[in-house]
């Protein structure tokens, strides 16, 4: 919070005050209106408006604008409905007898927010009702402190040109990003425990919100809390839970978003995501008003969040809510021409309905990043065993859950020596007791980590046979080498991946491998480069 302005003492000011009036029965109707709106004055010049205030010293007006919803949420929590609501829901049951039932109803709820929620959905009923649906609309539900709550004209119009000029400066230095890096980064981040505490092993809960964002698209605070997910099929999920929403949450409205890689293996990692005990003890937070809650985790989560982006950006200028962007611009890259859901649809459409905005305008935004799909994997070296699995295995010498566990290492060093010597020496738990004297738990821990790299000779085995069978083909089924190839690869079970290559949406290529999604796409290019 701004060293400028106490905004909790502002706020309980505020309330006592309001409360004061409307207790005080020697006041008349207008009266009490008066001094409502002059509290709503008084606190919007002590937050920012007091002319005698220098610039200098005030809050900016992104400040001023997040502060005055908190104050706005603040006077929700208080579940005052505005003074007249009794005499509204009379009045408008009369004028429109045949909706009386549901405007009546209106009356019934003790939650402002639950109140907001019912006026809603009865304002989808009454579309058909041209006069009703106006009349209802334009009902008073809060307090009528709410009504002076706002930021004058002014000063949305300036925040709107800063805006203005943000998005023009984004437009005109977009940045570029690797796909491939991307999906082999999520993958990761979605897999990999590389937080150790006393020689054990766990995910880290800032890089499985990381994947899941860059998988997803999702807010922090939608993958950290309010987020639910429901698998569609492999490459979609039906999500509920958005944030931003005003009323609060509302988990009858879904949308159907696309993910950039498996569901299965984004559900999993949402699964550990919530049994992590960062994640568990955000519960505490559940008493407040959701706004109040939302803005504690960020204040908990953010510094975390944003660090894991940028160390896996390497870029200081990386932030988590960039994955949101990148999300975006991967889906609509990959979706909006291939999937017939959008053949008669615009672009602004997909992504606001992606996205989940209430408008067409917001999106642009989201429109600053580019993928660079001209990067492919690298070339899997089949001349040379001995250079393809020890090299696998020598790029692990710096992962952290080696080189930071002395016990780990060891049997590192020792099965790479056994590699050196025979390509296709078979690595066991009871192989490395008898030879290096490691115990159970850490012989487990590495052979978990290094599972990938001791299949490779396997991958590169089902390799040859396929590219031997297809070189055995006559001459006349040979297909020239396309041009812009796209692979595409899918999870088998724990041990196997399938992979494939495609062309103007044809198979050019397909291989399953026993190793990693990684070996499969290597192994799957490999055939691809012969063919």
């Amino acid at each position: 919070m701004s060293h400028k302005v106490n905004l909790s003492e502002l706020i309980k000011d505020m309330i006592r005050e309001v409360k004061e009036i409307d207790s005080d029965n020697s006041l008349s109707r207008s009266e009490k209106t008066k001094k409502v709106t002059r509290v709503a004055a008084k606190f919007k010049s002590r937050l920012h408006d007091d002319k005698r205030k220098a610039e200098r010293s005030k809050i900016s007006l992104s400040t001023y604008r997040k502060y005055m919803t908190q104050a706005r949420a603040a006077i929700t929590e208080q579940n005052w409905p505005h003074h007249s609501l009794d005499q509204q829901i009379e009045r408008l049951c009369k004028k429109h007898p045949n909706h009386a039932e549901g405007i009546q109803a209106l009356g019934s709820y003790e939650n402002v927010t639950e109140l907001r929620f019912a006026h809603r959905d009865l304002l989808k009923a009454l579309k058909k009702d041209d006069a009703a649906y106006d009349d209802v609309k334009s009902m008073k539900l809060d307090h009528e402190i709410m009504r002076h709550l706002t930021m004058p004209a002014a000063q949305k119009a300036q925040l709107a040109d800063d805006y203005i000029e943000r998005l023009e400066d984004e437009t005109n230095n977009t940045v570029d990003v690797d796909y491939f890096t991307i999906e082999r980064g999520i993958r990761s981040l979605l897999t990999e425990k590389t937080k150790v505490v006393q020689g054990e092993s766990f995910f880290s809960y800032g890089r499985l919100a990381l994947g899941i964002a860059l998988s997803l698209g999702r807010r922090a605070i939608e993958v950290l809390k309010s987020g639910r997910f429901e698998k569609i099929d492999n490459h979609k999920v039906k999500f509920s839970g958005q944030a931003k929403k005003r009323g609060g949450v509302d988990y009858d409205e879904t949308y159907d978003i696309y993910s950039v890689v498996d569901v299965d293996l984004v559900l999993v990692a949402i699964k550990e995501l919530k049994r992590l005990p960062e994640i568990k003890a955000l519960d505490e937070f559940d008493s407040l008003s959701e706004v109040k809650r939302n803005d504690a985790i960020n204040k908990r989560c953010a510094k975390t969040l944003n660090t894991t982006a940028k160390q896996f950006f390497k870029d200081e200028e990386r932030v988590f809510k960039d994955s949101r962007a990148i999300w975006a611009r991967i889906v609509f890259d990959r979706y909006f021409t291939t999937d017939k859901a959008w053949a008669k649809k615009t672009e602004d459409v997909f992504w606001r309905e992606m996205l989940g905005h209430d408008d067409l305008e917001t999106q642009k935004s989201y429109k600053k990043f580019k993928i660079d799909y001209s990067q492919q994997p690298e070339e899997v070296e089949t001349n040379n065993d001995n250079t393809t699995r020890l090299g696998a295995l020598t790029a692990l010498d710096d992962h952290e859950l080696i080189k930071n566990r002395a016990a780990v290492l060891k049997i590192h060093n020792w099965v790479k020596s056994q590699i050196e010597r025979d390509n296709k020496a078979k690595i066991s738990q009871s192989l490395i007791t008898r030879e290096v004297g490691s115990g159970r738990k850490v012989i487990q821990d590495y052979l978990a980590l290094a599972g990938d790299a001791l299949a490779v000779v396997d991958s590169v085995s089902k390799l040859k046979k396929a590219v031997n069978k297809r070189q055995n083909k006559s001459k006349s089924e040979a297909k020239t080498k396309p041009a812009k190839p796209i692979l595409k690869s899918n999870r088998i079970d724990d041990r196997h991946w399938h992979a494939q290559v495609f062309v103007n949406g044809e198979e050019v290529a397909a291989i399953t491998v026993e190793g990693s999604q990684n070996d499969a796409l290597k192994a799957v290019w490999a055939i691809f480069q012969l063919i």
